[in-house]
């Protein structure tokens, strides 16, 4: 499985969030991380307003292996990911 050297998945979570994470990624590497952060403009987090003011989510890392075969690991927890 090849990656991009641009990789930006979009991830939605319950509860009014999106995570659009991304990062430059070498096409052979078997370890990376993919960052979003609060108020950017390309790699950022679009929360719904009652989470900004009572449980804001500044920053999200996503640090990831792939397997052996190239394959992303299952599952992903996206909640152990986020900065608050």
């Amino acid at each position: 499985m090849g990656f991009s050297t641009e990789n930006a998945p979009c991830r939605k979570l319950p509860r009014g969030i999106v995570i659009n994470a991304g990062g430059t990624v070498k096409p052979d590497a078997t370890s990376f991380e993919l960052v979003a952060e609060a108020g950017s403009e390309t790699f950022g987090i679009c929360q719904h307003p009652f989470l900004i003011e009572n449980f804001k989510v500044v920053r999200y890392i996503l640090k990831l292996t792939l397997n052996g075969d190239g394959t992303i690991p299952t599952p992903i927890t996206l909640r152990d990911n986020l900065e608050h």
